[in-house]
C-alpha cells in the first residue's frame, strides 16, 4: 500500500531509498511522475542580452522561480520557462517597454524562443555522465549493485523527459515555420490578385 502519493523516483530514492518502474506511454519502464529541474543558470549562461542580471531580477520580483521543472508526459514547455526565455530575448526597447509596464512577455512560443529551449535542453542533458542509450545498457547488467541501478534510474527517467521536450520544440518549430511559408504565399497570392484587378481596370 503506497502511503506516499505519487512523487518522482527522485523523491523516492532520496526519501525511502527505491524507486518505481511501471510501464510508460512509449513502452519502457519509468515513473509517470518522474520530474526534472533545468536551473535558470544554464538559460543565462546561453544569452548575451543588455542588462541581463536586471532582466533576471524583474522576473523573480513579478514571481518567476530560478528552476523550471518539466513533467513527464508534458505536451508543451513549461510557461515559466517560455516567459524567462522570452524576457531574455528582448530587444533593448522592448526590454525598456516591458519593465515600464511591469509586464512578462505571454508565454507563447516563436521560433527564436525555441531555439533557445534547444540550446537549453542540449545543454541540460550534456550535464549528465552517461546517454540514455549507456545508462538502458548498464540497467541490463547484472553485476550492478541496487543503489546503482537505482541512480540510473533517476537520471534515466530525467533524460528522458528532456529528449520528449527536444521533440516537442522540434515539432513546434516545424508547425510554426509551415504556418509562415502558408502565410507568406496566402500573402503573396492576395498582392498578385490585387495586381490583376488593378491591371483590368
Amino acid at each position: 500500500w503506497n502511503s506516499y502519493g505519487d512523487p518522482p523516483n527522485s523523491d523516492l530514492i532520496r526519501r525511502y531509498g527505491h524507486v518505481d518502474l511501471v510501464p510508460t506511454d512509449d513502452g519502457a519502464l519509468g515513473n509517470p511522475s518522474d520530474v526534472v529541474e533545468i536551473s535558470a543558470d544554464i538559460v543565462v549562461e546561453l544569452v548575451g542580452a543588455e542588462e541581463l542580471e536586471q532582466r533576471v531580477d524583474f522576473f523573480l520580483e513579478e514571481g518567476g522561480e530560478d528552476v523550471f521543472v518539466m513533467e513527464a508526459g508534458d505536451d508543451a514547455l513549461p510557461e515559466d520557462l517560455l516567459v524567462f526565455l522570452r524576457l531574455l530575448l528582448l530587444s533593448p526597447p522592448e526590454w525598456r517597454k516591458a519593465k515600464e509596464k511591469g509586464s512578462l512577455p505571454k508565454p507563447k512560443p516563436d521560433p527564436e524562443s525555441l531555439k533557445l529551449a534547444r540550446r537549453v535542453l542540449e545543454k541540460r542533458v550534456k550535464e549528465y555522465p552517461t546517454t540514455i542509450e549507456e545508462d538502458e545498457a548498464l540497467l541490463k547488467q547484472v553485476d550492478q549493485s541496487q543503489n546503482l541501478k537505482n541512480a540510473v534510474v533517476v537520471r534515466l527517467g530525467e533524460k528522458r523527459i528532456l529528449r520528449e521536450a527536444m521533440q516537442i520544440v522540434d515539432s513546434t518549430l516545424e508547425d510554426l515555420s509551415q504556418k509562415s511559408s502558408k502565410d507568406k504565399k496566402r500573402k503573396r497570392g492576395g498582392e498578385e490578385d490585387g495586381a490583376g484587378k488593378k491591371f483590368r481596370r
